[in-house]
């Protein structure tokens, strides 16, 4: 399978807990330790690296994460 874009890798990585926050960044649940509003929508994963949430996947990462 040839892959073209970040599209097609969600795709392959979805089953495996990835959820696609922004235009350009897949993001696994399980490393994911907070939410934050701060600044904008953000996530903060485990290593305190911080990841931006677009405004049109806020809702659905909200919903996913439980948060």
């Amino acid at each position: 399978m040839y892959i073209s874009s970040l599209q097609d890798i969600e795709q392959l990585l979805t089953p495996y807990g990835f959820i696609r926050v922004h235009q350009s960044h897949l993001v696994n649940k399980e490393y994911i330790s907070s939410f934050s509003k701060k600044e904008g929508f953000n996530l903060v994963l485990e290593n305190g690296e911080i990841i931006p949430v677009s405004k049109n996947k806020k809702e659905e990462v909200v919903k996913e994460l439980g948060f």
